[in-house]
């Protein structure tokens, strides 16, 4: 399952997220240093951020190609933000 997220009130946030095999990866396309990577299936509460763990750096790499061959994000947003909370 894929998923994405258009900010208004803070560009930098636009996210795109992959769900797959009980993994959820959540990418910043203008943040890349930032990410969320959980395993649903030892962490099903998503307590613990396993984006910079080195001990999963292969699954977050195969998740990100993934995410980037069939969901990649698109940066051009030029919708006209109408408000902002």
């Amino acid at each position: 399952m894929f998923g994405e997220f258009y900010p208004r009130a803070h560009w930098n946030t636009l996210n795109h997220s992959l769900y797959a095999d009980g993994w959820r990866l959540t990418l910043y396309p203008r943040e890349p240093e930032w990410g969320e990577l959980f395993d649903h299936t030892a962490d099903p509460g998503e307590h613990r951020n396993l984006f910079d763990d080195p001990v999963h750096a292969e699954t977050r790499a195969c998740l990100t190609d993934l995410l980037q061959q069939h969901f990649p994000a698109v940066l051009e947003d030029d919708s006209e933000v109408l408000g902002l909370w």
